[in-house]
């Protein structure tokens, strides 16, 4: 999940990432992003990615801004604002637009807690989802290794079978040099349908 953080103006990076669930279901997507100076950092990006779902393939992107309003610091909130919009590549539609303030509070160097809230509206139904999330990251103090449990989800009514029930992630990453790492994540519920799912990801960092 997102958090309030932004890197400095001339950061970019390149997150890509594989998961299968024990249906057989897969996603792989990458996501490159910078972070640019527009009188503020602003972090401009996009996901592409490619699913199969019960034997059938989609393509999407996923423009998204992000800017920080609120430094966080040890024991202060941080906020930030994300906007953005999911374009079916196959359908050659705009399913999604969607908004949410990530926030973050740092309990010292090695521990943070995140916190989201939001709003998504599906095209394609026609329908407002409000979103949440929340995480928890730890980390050694020569940061390479941090484990982090999340949860998140999404408020449907009416809702279809399983869409209200939260999703949770419990991920390892390795990070033996800063401008890389990669994370082994174990996934329940990723995309609203009950199933475990198993995520390698990897984020190569450079200016």
């Amino acid at each position: 999940m997102d958090t309030a953080e932004i890197s400095a103006a001339g950061s970019c990076k390149v997150e890509a990432w594989f998961s299968s669930s024990t249906d057989r279901d897969a996603i792989a997507a990458v996501n490159p992003d910078c972070v640019v100076d527009l009188s503020r950092p602003v972090e401009i990006g996009v996901q592409l990615a490619r699913g199969r779902s019960d034997g059938e393939y989609n393509s999407t992107a996923t423009p998204k801004v992000k800017t920080n309003l609120v430094p966080s610091a040890i024991g202060k909130l941080g906020v930030a604002v994300a906007v953005g919009a999911t374009y079916d590549l196959s359908a050659q539609d705009t399913t999604a637009v969607f908004a949410n303030l990530p926030t973050t509070l740092r309990l010292s160097n090695n521990a943070r807690v995140n916190l989201s809230a939001g709003w998504l509206r599906d095209r394609a139904f026609g329908s407002d989802y409000g979103t949440y999330g929340a995480g928890v990251d730890l980390r050694t103090s020569d940061n390479v290794w941090t484990l982090t449990g999340e949860m998140f989800g999404q408020a449907v009514a009416p809702a279809p079978p399983g869409a209200n029930q939260p999703r949770y992630q419990l991920g390892v990453r390795y990070r033996p040099v800063d401008p890389f790492s990669v994370d082994l994540i174990y996934d329940r519920n990723l995309i609203g349908e009950g199933r475990n799912w198993l995520t390698v990801s990897t984020i190569v960092r450079f200016r």
